[in-house]
């Protein structure tokens, strides 16, 4: 064990050469403390990725202050990530810069104390341990329900308000408080002004409620993390130069990597030339903020001076279409507009305050007051075009970008709350007008300008659908009113469609946004409440005696009005040689439908929709209710069901997961989880576990060699969701499970990109844990993955682990 532990320090000390001076005091340090419960040691650098502390590690961690020119204090103070899962432990040495620890449990959990400045933070029930020493910079702990800054101040250490002393105490878990004055100081910010007449209805409502779910909500609808975001990220520009040197686009997000040696041809009739480092492309990026857009691009190596070379950012709209493009080449640097009427470039954009680099890499900065086509959403292309050797490599990420003030510096739930001030009068303690704006939030920043009117009546039309939907009781079952403010989120979220924004439905958006066609066929209509409470009744699916029962009711009954469909007919074809006698009807309709041409069943913004791809609730709804069937299979049926649960007043949302053997998925399922008060707990329909199936009960013996990749859907909160493709190294070979999953063929092969949203958060874990936690699930599990803010960075760790 000592010699494994002195070899782990070697091994820092040849990963870590620019801080071999510091180190010779720190490894010191190491040698006299070493116990046998530290698994490891580690130093970060500025340059370090965000640290993860798994379950069972006890990680002692060093931070370091670095001498850097151009800096007016002569200090540089990194900001470090360190994530704190439940039962890790860590403790933090030399951290005097902002850094940030999230740990994924509530604060409630915790006990907190001091020794000198070095502060502990302690769960006895999951063994969590944090051990940070507090300075005059602050730093953050994020919990699942809060944030809390740890500080010197006056000669006292704080976490926020709660003074840390030398005895041990609970740490104060009461969600920060947001105060009028706070409020009305946001509320000021808004582009449209509240009448005075609401805005005194919304004081009412705060000064007057009790309630500690509305006190969370406005917590939530103030947005705190996206302003956390939008400063560290106007920080971040304001740190980039122009330079053509890239280490100062080491914290920009939006940056991606691209494969070594994957170049293609332009022209696929001629050779390629003797391949070269500079026709690869290493790693590319961009940031949008403060009036600019900054690009940068790397190759696997700089072209020489006398070298040809031409590399480019291009802009693309939310269709696909080139706007503009940002080139670097060895005649020159410009900027270039599109036309795509006539396929062409229509000009060069002399753009005097455009700054171009190169150096160990190419940047730009364009003010964008300038690009006067440039879309609200787009995503950007990297490109080595070399057209001397027929050579190309190009790298193109859809992650829907916009400016990061657009992003982040706007609190659109806010805006919703203050127009429904405007057209109805808050009842105290109610915590839906609230919380219905927080779900609404995205939902009406996407939206096109015309329809947002739409959105906010539809809103208003959902708070009244909570009191009809509180006419449901059930045996033990507390009311809607009284449940926690997850529960409640989940149950206004009305973006209930498979994946919530994820690829398959973002191509029937207009140019990046909701329009009306788009909105209509995704977003779940109030309506359909009133809909779905007819289908139950006639069809004697309620048991108020029993909430289980009742939930067993729904999903037979959709199951038996299901016919079942698939993209591809080669799926069907698949499943029917694999089993003819069940698949035989399947089979038979599909090919009539083949002949007959009668496969796709409506049409979105010019978009087929086909039969066995409709993941929007209210359509679905509509159509049982006027044709006693739905085309679909297991990601329809949850949608649906989701939407019978709100119909009754039952909070719900679902997971969707998938068994992997090596590389291969071998079989893919979604299935509804609903919340029962009366046990605290969030069950699936079985009320018992949603065990594997196929592969892995056919496989028994085989549960300790494959993982569950699975993702919850999570509820609607802020307006910033960000939407990432990654390469995948998952190869899915079964078509049919492809399907299950709402996963297109193109998405099948290993290497191509998959779509990853952090509305459905995807999380890794053994068969034997997916077994045992999926028996039912309680709020405090689920808290870590409903609210907690995810970033590119940990979907990113996630997939890559």
């Amino acid at each position: 064990m000592f010699f494994e532990q002195i070899m782990k320090i070697k091994m820092c000390i040849i990963k870590q050469i620019p801080i071999i001076l510091s180190f010779l005091f720190i490894s010191n340090i190491c040698l006299s403390q070493i116990t046998d419960s530290v698994t490891s040691y580690l130093i970060l650098t500025s340059q370090s990725p965000p640290l993860t502390i798994e379950k069972g590690e006890y990680v002692k961690v060093f931070g370091a202050s670095f001498s850097s020119a151009g800096n007016d204090s002569g200090t540089f103070s990194p900001f470090h990530t360190i994530n704190v899962k439940s039962g890790g432990q860590v403790e933090c040495v030399n951290f005097v810069g902002s850094s940030i620890i999230n740990i994924e449990e509530n604060s409630s959990d915790f006990n907190v104390y001091r020794s000198g400045a070095t502060v502990y933070l302690k769960n006895e029930v999951s063994g969590t341990e944090i051990k940070i020493p507090a300075t005059k910079t602050a730093q953050t702990i994020k919990f699942i329900d809060g944030n809390y800054e740890l500080l010197i101040s006056n000669g006292k250490v704080f976490l926020d308000e709660q003074e840390i002393t030398l005895n041990e105490a609970a740490l104060n878990s009461d969600t920060q408080e947001v105060t009028l004055n706070t409020l009305n100081n946001a509320i000021s910010q808004l582009k449209t002004q509240p009448s005075n007449k609401a805005l005194e209805n919304i004081t009412n409502y705060i000064s007057v409620s009790s309630s500690e779910t509305i006190k969370k909500a406005l917590y939530l609808i103030m947005e705190y993390e996206n302003s956390e975001l939008l400063v560290k990220n106007q920080n971040i520009i304001n740190s980039i130069k122009i330079d053509g040197e890239l280490s100062d686009w080491a914290d920009v997000e939006n940056t991606y990597e691209d494969k070594e040696k994957d170049i293609t041809t332009i022209n696929s009739s001629l050779p390629i030339g003797a391949y070269s480092k500079s026709d690869d492309l290493k790693k590319d990026g961009v940031i949008h903020g403060n009036g600019f857009i900054y690009c940068m691009l790397e190759p696997f190596e700089m072209p020489r001076n006398e070298d040809e070379y031409h590399y480019r950012t291009n802009i693309l709209n939310s269709e696909n279409q080139l706007v503009y493009a940002v080139v670097w080449t060895n005649y020159g640097n410009f900027i270039q507009e599109w036309d795509s009427q006539n396929n062409t470039f229509i000009k060069n954009i002399d753009i005097n305050d455009a700054l171009f680099a190169k150096k160990n890499g190419f940047e730009a900065k364009i003010p964008t007051d300038k690009l006067n086509n440039l879309p609200e959403y787009y995503h950007t292309q990297a490109v080595v075009w070399h057209e001397h050797k027929n050579s190309l490599d190009t790298n193109y990420i859809w992650s829907l970008e916009t400016s990061i003030e657009n992003r982040y510096g706007y609190r659109y739930s806010l805006d919703v709350f203050c127009q429904y001030a405007e057209k109805m009068d808050f009842t105290i303690d109610d915590p839906f007008p609230i919380a219905q704006a927080i779900t609404e939030g995205y939902i009406y920043k996407l939206a096109e300008n015309e329809i947002r009117p739409t959105v906010i009546d539809d809103g208003l039309e959902m708070i009244k659908q909570s009191e009809k939907s509180m006419n449901y009781s059930f045996q033990g079952q507390a009311s809607l009113k009284a449940t926690p403010i997850e529960a409640i989120l989940l149950w206004a979220d009305r973006s209930i469609m498979f994946g919530g924004y994820r690829g398959t439905n973002l191509e029937l958006l207009k140019s990046g946004r909701l329009n009306k066609e788009a909105y209509d066929f995704l977003i779940l209509k109030p309506s359909s409440l009133d809909t779905i409470r007819i289908v139950m009744e006639n069809n004697g699916l309620i048991e108020s005696e029993n909430l289980a029962n009742t939930m067993l009711n729904i999903e037979n009954w959709l199951w038996q009005k299901n016919k079942y469909r698939r993209y591809y007919i080669e799926d069907i074809i698949a499943l029917y040689e694999s089993n003819p006698e069940y698949w035989a009807v399947v089979y038979q309709e599909s090919l009539q439908e083949l002949e007959t041409g009668n496969v796709n069943i409506t049409k979105v913004n010019g978009k087929d929709i086909n039969k066995g791809g409709i993941f929007s609730a209210s359509f679905q709804v509509d159509y049982i209710y006027d044709n006693g069937l739905f085309y679909g299979n297991c990601v329809d049926v949850t949608a649906i069901v989701t939407a019978f649960h709100k119909a009754i007043g039952i909070p719900s949302t679902f997971f969707t997961y998938g068994a992997i053997d090596g590389n291969y998925f071998k079989e893919i399922h979604s299935f509804p989880i609903y919340y029962s008060s009366q046990d605290d707990m969030w069950f699936n329909y079985e009320k018992g576990g949603n065990g594997l199936y196929g592969y892995s009960s056919e496989n028994t013996g085989a549960s300790n060699s494959y993982d569950v990749l699975f993702t919850i859907n999570r509820p609607q909160v802020g307006s910033d969701w960000k939407m990432f493709y990654k390469e995948s190294e998952i190869r899915y070979n079964d078509a049919a499970a492809n399907d299950d999953a709402g996963l297109e063929n193109s998405d099948t092969d290993s290497g191509n990109p998959i779509i990853i949203s952090t509305r459905s958060y995807p999380l890794k874990v053994s068969e034997s844990e997916w077994s045992s936690i999926n028996k039912g699930y309680q709020m405090s599990e689920l808290k870590k993955y409903m609210l907690c803010p995810v970033s590119s960075e940990d979907l990113n760790g996630v997939i890559a682990n």
